[in-house]
């Protein structure tokens, strides 16, 4: 699995126990829905906690980033010799 705008790849094996852990933790609601053709397709939606949850990850990792981005910012500042 490629997410859009990134290098970052996930295999079905990471992404699928995230999601069970999630669902059972109660962040995360699914539903089965058939197809037209081939196999049914679960999908995924964030639940209000989820979403509340998700709120305050944000707003952590964006701290986070801006503590690394401090620590690294006179590395980018320097010329390569």
């Amino acid at each position: 699995m490629l997410v859009k705008d990134t290098d970052l790849i996930l295999a079905e094996g990471t992404i699928y126990p995230i999601l069970a852990r999630l669902k059972a933790d109660g962040f995360v609601d699914t539903k089965w829905v058939e197809a037209d053709s081939g196999h049914p397709r679960k999908y995924y939606w964030l639940t209000p906690a989820g979403r509340r949850r998700a709120i305050v990850m944000a707003r952590y990792a964006s701290g986070f980033v801006a503590s690394i981005g401090a620590l690294i910012a006179p590395l980018m500042e320097q010329k390569e010799k």
